[in-house]
């Protein structure tokens, strides 16, 4: 038994041998279409255009890329073991994957092709800022499947990173010796000290 979409159950009530009237379904078209280009919008606050040409660049020379925009296109077979072998990893969020100017969208992230990869996680470790720091950094933009052990194999060879991870702790509180006799020490948070009026 087949169930009906929601669009099938909107129908236009009017006779058979009328001429069309306009409907409204091209406005529903196109603010789909709008959806699909803020993920471009949003990438663009987050990401350079070298950085985005980059992408763009290393995706129409990936094979595998064009194998999964293409598979996007065509639609996912209900039984993921019909997939090519190369698009398996991706078959448990296929209803997540989007494409917009040409590129592959997570949700509201960009998948990287191979090719760019080594670049962009420089760009997440250029400052410096630890495993879960790039980590999180990558969370917000960006996706391949294996990210995370990169990040985590990339941050574990950096010298910088082993040198200075120690430093960057927070320093422990030094509580203050206890007072012998009452009202000896007192802590106050704001005080006036001979205050001048006019």
């Amino acid at each position: 038994m087949y169930v009906a979409d929601c669009l099938s159950r909107a129908c236009i009530n009017q006779p058979v041998n009328s001429t069309p009237t306009p409907t409204k379904s091209v406005e529903h078209v196109a603010s789909i279409n709008d959806d699909d280009c803020s993920q471009m919008t949003e990438l663009r606050l987050v990401a350079s255009a070298s950085t985005i040409k980059l992408i763009k660049r290393a995706a129409a020379d990936d094979e595998k890329y064009t194998a999964l925009r293409n598979q996007i296109y065509k639609g996912w077979p209900d039984d993921a073991r019909d997939l090519p072998a190369q698009l398996n990893e991706y078959a448990t969020f296929a209803d997540e994957l989007v494409v917009s100017d040409g590129l592959i969208f997570k949700g509201h992230h960009v998948v990287i092709p191979v090719a760019a990869r080594p670049d962009i996680l420089e760009r997440l470790h250029s400052s410096h800022i630890g495993m879960n720091g790039c980590i999180r950094r990558a969370r917000e933009a960006v996706y391949y499947p294996g990210i995370t052990a990169d990040i985590k194999r990339l941050v574990g060879a950096c010298n910088v990173c082993a040198n200075y991870q120690q430093q960057q702790q927070r320093e422990p509180l030094m509580p203050h010796p206890a007072p012998s006799r009452p009202w000896e020490k007192l802590g106050i948070d704001i005080f006036n000290f001979q205050i001048m009026t006019i």
